[in-house]
């Protein structure tokens, strides 16, 4: 007995060290697997992050916008594209999210010549899976697009983009003003992209303005049918006359006359819409409306009353606001008539303050405000 405890001893040392072995042995290949495994995730995980990652710096991300406006505009113009260049580029958050989106005016040169306008708004996108996996924004969606086409290189030009919530409603509208020029003058415009209620973006443009003007020349009243100003509107102007009185007489030239102005077409994302430019001598301003709480757009035109194009003209000046999804005479202006002039006049000598002015006083009498109500009036207060 004395003699079989060691050699079971020494066996007992020769099987723990197979079983230590085979650990060690097991553990070095599972730690040489996992460091392998991770290193591989690792990389995989670097290069998707790299390719999926969305551009952060200026350049590509004006890189990025112009690829998106190039193959959008590619899909809905026939005619190929050599260029494409934005014009007016502003970042503003647009509604109540805290996130920022870009409003782009920009042109489109056709591989023949031709020149296109665009309008589109880059949206933040939503969040990709990659996007959510590493806790990022999302990059970019073309929330909204408009594009005019068939414009010369001095046609349609965005001479102004102002960003604004007319009504109040925690969107914010963008304002561009747009000028074509010609050998014999230039013309001014106004687009207006609004988002509604429904949650969609909607074009609007100038009315035609000769409409307007051929309306009060046959004696239309602008109010609803049955409804009559409490108040009486001012129907005409004139620098030379201090005096004015009702000169129905003049109606019947202004019948026989225009408004010298083009329409343009654009198409969007959501339909086709279209809006006026007017030229020579048009002043076109943004205003408060001071009785009520959302903005006004001012218009004074030159008539096309046959003289030279360079001198004194008959002008027409209107007031609208946003009516929906299109700009109408503002009823709080002048009980939406349009104001007409007697006579020939410099529109330069003329601010449209002074029309703003005269024409929201017309609905104010010893300190009541008169409106379009049940009972003809608004309380100031």
């Amino acid at each position: 007995m004395s003699r079989k405890a060691p050699r079971d001893s020494a066996k007992a040392r020769r099987i723990g060290s197979i079983w230590l072995g085979r650990a060690v042995t097991l553990f070095r290949e599972h730690t040489v697997s996992f460091i392998f495994t991770a290193a591989i995730g690792g990389l995989a995980t670097t290069a998707l992050f790299h390719y999926t990652s969305p551009p952060v710096r200026s350049s590509q991300v004006r890189e990025k916008l112009t690829q998106m406006a190039s193959e959008r505009l590619a899909s809905e113009l026939s005619a190929g594209i050599s260029t494409i260049r934005f014009d007016s580029v502003s970042t503003e958050s647009l509604d109540l999210s805290p996130s920022s989106s870009h409003v782009v005016y920009g042109t489109a040169e056709g591989s023949s010549g031709e020149f296109t306008r665009f309008l589109m708004v880059f949206e933040p996108a939503a969040q990709g899976l990659m996007d959510k996996l590493v806790g990022r924004q999302g990059f970019f969606r073309i929330g909204y697009w408009a594009i005019i086409g068939d414009a010369s290189e001095d046609e349609l030009q965005a001479a102004k983009v102002e960003i604004n919530d007319v009504d109040r409603d925690g969107n914010k509208d963008i304002f561009i003003h747009l000028k074509s020029s010609y050998a014999d003058g230039t013309a001014k415009g106004l687009i207006i992209l609004k988002k509604g209620t429904d949650d969609v973006w909607h074009l609007i443009g100038l009315p035609s303005l000769t409409a307007i003007m051929h309306s009060r020349a046959a004696g239309k009243s602008p109010l609803a049918p049955g409804m009559r100003s409490p108040t009486t509107p001012k129907l005409w102007f004139s620098s030379h006359q201090p005096k004015l009185e009702d000169d129905s007489s003049k109606l019947k030239e202004y019948a026989s006359w225009e408004i010298d102005e083009l329409e343009w077409i654009a198409n969007t994302s959501n339909g086709v819409t279209s809006f006026w430019m007017i030229r020579n001598g048009t002043k076109i301003g943004i205003f408060d409306q001071p009785q009520a709480a959302y903005k006004h757009i001012g218009v004074l035109s030159n008539v096309y009353d046959d003289e030279a194009i360079q001198g004194p003209h008959h002008l027409m000046v209107s007031f609208f606001k946003i009516d929906g999804e299109k700009l109408a005479p503002d009823p709080l202006w002048n009980w939406s008539y349009p104001m007409l002039s007697i006579g020939l006049e410099e529109s330069a000598e003329w601010k449209l303050s002074e029309f703003h002015e005269v024409g929201t006083q017309v609905h104010i009498v010893d300190g009541i405000q008169f409106g379009l109500t049940e009972f003809g009036r608004v309380d100031t207060d």
